[in-house]
């Protein structure tokens, strides 16, 4: 008889869908990608983030026991790996119990971030995660986002792993160089549409333009804040040129970006990391111009688009390039084969370090796992 190999387990803390949101979007795609090589337990702390307060989140843990519940399972099970999808905020109060509890049992932790929000303002919960966590690798989406930790938190952050979101969610893989005629050249907005955003700035780009004398189409696509509702629509007023086309998914993206030229990111979100529309967009050989926040220099460092600081004169900077774009079919087809380019470039390396990923939280070579949920915290 055939011994068949015992598969490992590999505990799972974070947000997993719904709702669906980028950090719950990676955790469930990191699990997905185990799938296949180990027994996946998962932990979602969603609804443990739900409410206010820190006695309200407190009560929540102690009612569900699920402390009591996963330090039992752990010590029993023997994992061979706990990862944690860390919270952006009061959420890494609950990270660093899990945390704990697998440096406490000598299992090796990996920390997965998704935010900038504690790179930013360095914050006194996150160095106590860090501590608890012990020796835990992190994994983390560039390497300025790796140096910045350990500029940070030097005595807890020692061992780092490169992952960008380009290996979590398969961009337009294969997209095709663009060649521009003499169209006019139509700009981009894909986000959710929210001030921190910078729908407002791509206004006030379409305004920088106006004045340079330079006519443009304007597609802009995702779903509007209730808080800026009004606002948006008389802004769609003033600029004729725009055209709202709504939220898009599925088929519908891809066409979004296959109907423009360049796409405009001028987002001011002060924990903005990795944003998947970015490397959507040269994905297919679409050229970006975005703000300098988070990781996306490092993605546009590669090929295909260029940063521009946030500040007063963001609007103005991107109406510069997009003037410099226009008047030079030469550049711009330039930056779309750049673009192209990276991704390809992106994914080969990027695929080997999800695959080193994986080897580490299984240690194993099995294959044909399967995935266990646990209960939802706070539910």
């Amino acid at each position: 008889m055939v011994e068949v190999p015992k598969r490992p387990a590999v505990f799972m803390v974070g947000a997993f869908p719904p709702p669906v949101h980028g950090l719950s979007m990676a955790n469930e795609a990191i699990a997905e990608r185990l799938g296949g090589r180990a027994r996946i337990v998962k932990f979602d702390t969603a609804g443990a983030r739900v409410g206010s307060g820190w006695a309200g989140r407190l009560c929540r843990l102690g009612t569900g026991l699920v402390v009591f519940r996963f330090a039992i399972m752990a010590a029993v099970r023997r994992p061979s790996s706990i990862y944690i999808g860390l919270s952006g905020g009061l959420g890494q109060l609950y990270d660093g119990m899990f945390a704990l509890i697998g440096n406490l049992l000598h299992i090796p932790v990996f920390i997965h971030h998704h935010s900038f929000r504690y790179i930013n303002k360095p914050s006194r919960l996150t160095r106590l995660v860090f501590h608890l966590a012990g020796n835990a690798t992190h994994i983390v989406l560039c390497p300025h986002m790796a140096a910045r930790l350990k500029q940070l938190y030097p005595t807890s952050v020692r061992e780092t792993l490169v992952l960008s979101n380009t290996a979590l969610f398969p961009a337009a893989r294969g997209g095709h160089p663009r060649v521009r005629g003499g169209q006019l050249l139509t700009l981009g907005f894909l986000a959710n549409i929210t001030r921190d955003k910078g729908i407002f700035v791509f206004f006030d780009v379409l305004s920088a333009l106006d004045r340079r004398g330079l006519q443009v189409r304007a597609a802009i696509a995702g779903p509007v804040a209730d808080t800026i509702g009004s606002e948006f629509n008389a802004a769609l007023i003033r600029y004729p040129q725009a055209d709202y086309v709504g939220r898009v998914s599925g088929d519908e993206k891809r066409k979004f970006y296959e109907s423009i030229d360049l796409l405009v990111f001028p987002s001011r979100y002060e924990n903005e990391a990795e944003p998947l529309t970015v490397i959507e967009a040269i994905g297919f050989g679409v050229p970006v111009i975005a703000s300098d926040r988070g990781c996306i220099p490092s993605t546009l460092r590669r090929g295909g688009g260029a940063c521009v600081v946030d500040d007063d004169r963001m609007a103005e900077r991107i109406a510069d390039f997009v003037v410099d774009v226009a008047k030079s079919p030469g550049v711009y087809e330039r930056l779309s084969r750049g673009a192209v380019e990276s991704v390809m470039n992106e994914v080969t390396s990027q695929t080997a370090a999800l695959s080193k990923l994986v080897g580490m939280l299984t240690r194993t070579n099995t294959v044909d796992g399967d995935v266990i949920s646990d209960r939802r915290i706070g539910s």
